[in-house]
């Protein structure tokens, strides 16, 4: 093998030069933003001129994001199931509460005034 066949092609300019910190804070303040974060990361990750460690965060921001959708769904379904149970329980519970007092016999009250 030649030195040629085995030295790695130099990266571009882009991909050598690391992310400033105010950069790195821009972004995470994006995130912060709805919609504009998912915006941002399917901008970030389909884009050439990225660098790979931004669009590896954008990529993993994605993931957590569909994650936290999937969980709270779930969790939404569950609370809303949950709570459709409580309310037959308690329409079941203040029928046979009605029921019962339908049947004692109505009291009438007359007040004397003297």
């Amino acid at each position: 093998m030649t030195d040629a066949q085995t030295t790695n092609t130099p990266a571009t300019a882009v991909e050598r030069e690391p992310i400033s910190c105010m950069n790195w804070f821009w972004t995470v303040f994006a995130m912060g933003i709805p919609l504009v974060n998912v915006a941002f990361c399917l901008y970030w990750i389909f884009t050439k001129r990225t660098q790979p460690s931004k669009r590896n965060f954008a990529i993993a921001t994605l993931i957590w994001m569909v994650l936290w959708v999937i969980f709270y769904g779930a969790l939404l379904s569950g609370l809303n199931g949950w709570l459709s149970h409580l309310s037959d329980d308690d329409s079941a519970s203040s029928s046979h509460y009605s029921q019962q007092h339908d049947d004692a016999p109505e009291s009438s009250s007359t007040s004397t005034s003297v």
